[in-house]
Order: C-alpha cells, then structure tokens, then sequence
C-alpha cells in the first residue's frame, strides 16, 4: 500500500513536467517563427517608397547602445528586399552584355565604419576627393568650417572660421580643385559659396546667390559636364526642386517631387542623383524617377553624403551623435 501511495504521487510531476516542456516548445516555436517573419514585414511595410517597383535596401540599427565604440573590421549588410537586378535604364531596352550582368551573382551591399571624428562640434556636410574626406560643421552666427582628414581619421587642416553658413553640403571640383558648399537650413536663402582649401589659409574665392531658387539648399558638383545639381524647397518638410544649372546659376533643367525627410546630403554619381534624408539614400535619375533606396539605421542623425572614386568607389555617410563616417561598398550592385 505504502509503494502505490509513493507511486501515486511521484505520477503527478511527472505528468506536470511532460506538459509544462511541452508549452515551452510550442511558446519557443511561436517566439522563433515571429522572429524569422518579423524583419521581412518590416521591410515590405517601411515608408518612403513613392514609386513602386524599384529596389529597397535595408540595414538594421544593431543591438545594443549605437554610441559604443563599432570596431572598423565590423560590416553590417543590407537585407535585400527586391532583387538588385532591376533595370538601370528603365526607359531603354537592356542590352545583351546587361542581361549577362544581371544573371551574374551580385555583390550585396555593406557599410562599414570608416573613421570616428574626435570632435563634438556640429557635424554636417561632407565631399571627398583622393585619399582626403572634408567635413563642413556649423559654428554658430552664421559661420562654418572645414576640416579635412585622411580616410584614417587624421586631422589634416582646418580653414578656420569662413562665412559659408550652416554647411549643409559640401563639393568637391575635380576641375578647378575648389569646394561648394551649401548654407542650407530651411529658413535661409540659397548661397553657395566657393572654398579654396588648397591655400594656407582656406577662404571663400566667391559665393553664388540663389535666394530665388528658395530654402533648404544642397548642391552637387557634375565635375565631368561642369555643371551644378541644386537641392532647395520652401523648408525642409515641402516638396523639393532639383535643378541643373551652369557653373553660375542658370537653369537648363528642374523636377520637382514630393519631401522625402529632412535634407542631408547629394551627389551625382554616373548619371544618377544620391540623395540622402533622414536614414535614407534615394537613388534618383536625373528626370526625377527614383531607381533605388537604401535604408541605413545606424543610431544618431545622417549628416553629410560624399563619394569615393577608385576602382571600386564607395559612398561616405556621416552621422552626428557621436560623429562619425560609414563606407557604403557595392552600391551600384
């Protein structure tokens, strides 16, 4: 009697056990499950997507505090969501040697970290030009200034206080060797001003006055055509113009096209604009159709968009909070 009494009670546990493991495993397949889905619905429903069909990139914020130290041999990859063989023309019928490259395996495109800046002053444009990254920050009353550092974060020279503004983008001329640069703000009138690094003492050489054209300015130097990509609008949330003008102002072309977020950056890149807003590169034709768009979650507020020419060029993205660069490699992949 007393072996079916301890037989009884030792039935109930066990019991218990089985069916407590149980509910475990269905609640650690639930949590998994959830867990695979979870980032692609992120991409498919992420916003700022005003044409369909073309290609959207994603790069996730990773774990942890976005302030520690991210280690330069670190890489975050972009999270395809479409394949990255839409078509770069789309008005023209692909060639054959495109339809070759497009059954190729592509590169996907990656960041890295490119070098932190040991300063906390205000970070905001950026241009490059050889081994050299120029960054252009707002010092306050209506002054700016560059300083210019290796691709390793060492400190080459600073101009100085120069009267360029909020500095909200930066240009490299590979003509004239001379740098543009954007007042910006959404409440200031269109300048670019014209900086010579090169001398011992950088200055504005002349400024440009496009306080027609409206706010918010970004300029992008076309250094092949000799020819300038102008970003403005009425403020920093309206819809946006993009003109192409002469080296002086004058408009050959413009599209216009609805507010894609607080403007960061431009360039012009193989016949194609790069334009950068909150967290977001968008890749535009020069009609204003827009091709691709690359979503980059980093931590802290996009500041500056500049490239690099090479064999294998890449994209230099600047972050305020703390500042620092990425490298963006295989963007054209």
């Amino acid at each position: 009697m007393s072996f079916k009494k301890r037989r009884k009670r030792t039935t109930i546990p066990i019991l218990s056990s089985v069916l407590f493991l149980a509910g475990c495993a269905v609640v650690l397949t639930t949590a998994v499950t959830h867990k695979t889905v979870s980032p692609q619905r992120d991409v498919k429903s992420m916003p700022g997507s005003p044409t369909a069909g073309h290609s959207h990139f994603r790069i996730a914020a990773y774990d942890g505090d976005s302030d520690k130290t991210h280690s330069p041999s670190d890489t975050d990859e972009f999270v395809l969501d479409k394949p990255a063989t839409a078509k770069l023309a789309p008005n023209s019928a692909p060639s054959q040697s495109s339809q070759s490259h497009a059954a190729k395996p592509n590169l996907k495109p990656k960041i890295v970290l490119l070098f932190r800046l040991h300063t906390t002053k205000n970070l905001q444009g950026v241009t490059a030009y050889g081994n050299h990254v120029y960054a252009g920050f707002d010092m306050g009353h209506g002054k700016g200034e560059i300083r210019e550092y290796t691709m390793s974060g060492q400190l080459v020279k600073n101009s100085g206080l120069l009267p360029i503004g909020h500095s909200a983008s930066l240009s490299y001329n590979q003509a004239n060797g001379l740098i543009y640069v954007t007042n910006g703000g959404g409440t200031h009138s269109t300048k670019i001003a014209e900086v010579n690094m090169s001398l011992k003492h950088p200055r504005v050489v002349k400024t440009i006055n496009l306080g027609s054209f409206g706010h918010s300015g970004l300029v992008a130097v076309d250094s092949v055509h000799q020819r300038l990509w102008v970003h403005t609008a009425a403020n920093d949330h309206a819809p946006i113009t993009f003109r192409y003008c002469t080296m002086s102002g004058k408009v050959l072309k413009k599209f216009t096209i609805h507010n894609l977020g607080v403007p960061q950056g431009l360039l012009v890149y193989s016949g194609r604009l790069y334009y950068y807003t909150d967290n977001t590169i968008t890749v535009l034709s020069e009609q204003g159709k827009i091709l691709r768009t690359f979503h980059v979650h980093l931590g802290g507020e996009s500041e500056g968009l500049a490239l690099v020419h090479g064999t294998q060029p890449y994209l230099v993205l600047g972050f305020h909070g703390p500042n620092r660069y990425y490298a963006l490699k295989n963007f054209t992949s």
